[in-house]
């Protein structure tokens, strides 16, 4: 037995470890970096046909797997059983692309130095799932491996001429141009269908007048973008469903607690295959019966949403990646996962998270929200946009995420923008691929004469179906009001809120954060570093003292201080405690509670073109609880908070 024999473990490392952790744009250039060798170095070339052929496949059929997986070896953590069936899979496929007796000997031990890091990889993989059993996983991969290598029926020793990897070049430098479909700047008309839901509701605005979590928890925010951005039009009962849902180009389902009857179904079947749009929200644990609603209007597409809690093992502050864009990392905060028994486009995947099954004895379903022996561990479909009849069908976990307390967290109204208007090229693609794909692999087999051209066909249909090419573009223009909005410039963890279980991060303005908008008020979240601001915006940056010592660029209009740095002096301040005096703001939270204070008592000083607030003591989440802490809200909260918009909009 030669290592060489075992190379197409690379793949599968790289796919399952990597591949859906890896922005799709950068495993395109990586691909074709490839391929640009294998014009010069023919196992290059025979690599590159491999990889992007290899990818598609992992990328249609791993979803479906670990619904199978989990179906029908429940015992088993079903990423551990899809990783077998994948290796075996794309195992023949490398026996058909990369294994060539006639490779030579400098190519072998390259391979054999390459194979050397997957086979790491995959110990490290296996192990992360299933501890004890990682070594005999291990080794039954790699017997399919090796099994796979004597299948004469898939030898394919076939020498690409540089003329088919040109072409093949070719194609896959010019995909990106299919980007250009997505220029579709027509304003839509979206329905909100929300007579449903018991949960879901936008009757309570977010304003100074309530501050209890039922305002937190409201969605009239979320209403109030999309009214902004598109035309909307409420459905407030079936009859509205009747006559309102031709006019729609897009509906929206947000965690429906009311069961759908026959007639409506039917017309919501009606408008997903006559092109329309439909886009469901759910949360976590099947609440308030919102899961199995979900299922009985969706279930025969294939799709379900599990009635679970899903998230990372090892962080509260768990992030996750949508494919195909430049979005960035967005965090979930009280996610399920997806089971799907056909290829869909999945949106988001989930590396390594928990699963846990909901504890109906306990408030709100919550299990442990720790990883258990009963738990599943692995790779889960968290979004996806799958094609039905003649329109898509858009499923996302998270409703928490749109609620007036968290909707102008960073990312969080670009993930909505995405939602509502991409997704349906891919999925499309990925429904015809799926079908196809089977029919030419059956070709291959027996089409000797025609092999090289329809290794060709093959590697066409996967390079589109792969998505690699395609950047889904998200915006924010539209959605805020203008005279509102006000952008933010901080690190993202200052304005994180922390579980109720759990203490706030040093400095963190979260719950201060949170309220800026019942001021009608709209905080945009730009990044980290201030950035330039027109005359008519109001830009405030939340930074350490060091860092605003330290900045060479242009400032923004307001200045928060978040942290406790004694050089704080320089600007004018001094450092008091809470009982020291009785005329400055902040009296009576705390006898210890230290803070900075001007000559006058105030905690704000204007500077040139610059207003400068020191929060340390004052507004952070240690002085005025988190945002848990929001049912008997004190009356010092609500005034400095009070004072603090004031501050803004100066």
């Amino acid at each position: 037995m030669t290592l060489y024999k075992f190379t197409y473990s690379i793949i599968i490392t790289t796919l399952v470890l990597f591949g859906l952790q890896i922005p799709t744009h950068w495993l395109y250039l990586i691909f074709l970096a490839i391929g640009l060798v294998g014009i010069i170095f023919q196992h290059s070339a025979r690599l590159f046909l491999y990889l992007v052929i290899a990818y598609t496949l992992f990328i249609v059929f791993y979803a479906p797997l670990i619904t199978l997986s989990a179906t029908l070896v429940p015992q088993f953590q079903p990423k551990v059983i899809s990783v077998l069936i994948i290796t075996l899979a794309l195992s023949l496929l490398g026996r058909m692309f990369l294994y060539s007796d006639r490779a030579e000997s400098v190519e072998r031990n390259w391979l054999k130095l390459i194979l050397l890091v997957a086979l790491i990889a995959i110990y490290y993989q296996i192990n992360k799932v299933l501890v004890y059993g990682s070594i005999a996983l291990f080794l039954a991969v790699a017997a399919i491996s090796y099994g796979t290598l004597n299948i004469k029926p898939f030898s394919i020793i076939y020498d690409y001429k540089k003329r088919h990897i040109a072409i093949a070049l070719m194609i896959f430098v010019l995909l990106p141009l299919l980007n250009l479909i997505q220029l579709d700047n027509s304003k839509k008309t979206i329905g909100f269908i929300k007579y449903h839901s018991v949960w879901a509701k936008e009757d309570i605005p977010y304003t100074i007048d309530d501050w209890t979590l039922k305002s937190n928890y409201s969605y009239s925010e979320f209403s109030k973008i999309l009214s902004n951005k598109y035309k909307i039009l409420n459905i407030n009962s079936e009859k509205d469903l009747n006559e309102v849902l031709p006019q729609c180009d897009a509906v929206i389902i947000m965690t429906p607690t009311v069961p759908f009857n026959v007639s409506e179904k039917k017309n919501i079947k009606k408008f997903l295959s006559l092109n329309g749009k439909v886009i469901v929200i759910g949360d976590h644990t099947d609440l308030f019966g919102h899961g199995r609603v979900i299922n009985d209007l969706i279930q025969y597409t294939g799709i379900l949403i599990n009635y679970d809690t899903h998230f990372e093992s090892d962080s509260w502050y768990g992030l996750v990646s949508f494919r195909n864009t430049l979005l960035g990392k967005i965090r979930p905060l009280t996610a399920s996962s997806i089971s799907v028994k056909k290829p869909v486009y999945v949106m988001v995947w989930s590396h390594n998270w928990i699963s846990e099954a909901a504890n109906y004895n306990a408030p709100n379903f919550f299990g442990d929200l720790t990883w258990t022996a009963d738990d599943k561990l692995g790779d889960f479909p968290m979004a996806i946009t799958a094609k039905v009849g003649g329109g898509h069908l858009t499923l996302w976990t998270d409703s928490t995420m749109f609620s007036n307390f968290a909707l102008y967290q960073p990312r969080i109204i670009q993930t909505i923008d995405h939602l509502i208007n991409n997704g349906a090229f891919l999925s499309s693609i990925t429904y015809y691929y799926s079908f196809l794909i089977i029919i030419l692999f059956a070709l291959l087999l027996f089409a000797y004469k025609y092999r090289g051209y329809l290794l060709l066909i093959i590697f066409f249909m996967s390079s589109v179906a792969s998505g690699l090419y395609l950047v889904y573009f998200t915006e924010t223009d539209g959605y805020y009001n203008p005279q509102s909005q006000i952008n933010i410039f901080c690190e993202e963890n200052i304005i994180r809120e922390a579980p109720s279980s759990k203490d706030p991060e040093l400095y963190s303005l979260s719950n201060l954060y949170s309220n800026i908008a019942r001021f009608d008020l709209q905080p945009k979240w730009i990044s980290e570093g201030p950035s330039r601001c027109s005359a008519n915006q109001t830009c405030i940056w939340l930074t350490t003292y060091e860092n605003y010592s330290n900045w060479k660029g242009k400032k923004p209009t307001h200045i928060i201080i978040i942290d406790d740095h004694e050089d704080i002096s320089r600007l004018g301040y001094k450092r008091t405690f809470a009982n020291a005096e009785s005329t400055f703001l902040g009296l009576g939270e705390g006898s210890n509670r230290q803070l900075w204070i001007t000559s006058d008592s105030k905690h704000s000083i204007v500077l040139p073109k610059t207003l400068i607030f020191a929060s340390d003591g004052v507004l952070d989440d240690y002085t005025i609880g988190n945002w848990w802490a929001t049912i008997e809200v004190s009356l010092y909260r609500k005034e400095m908070i009070k004072r603090f918009i004031s501050w803004i909009r100066t």
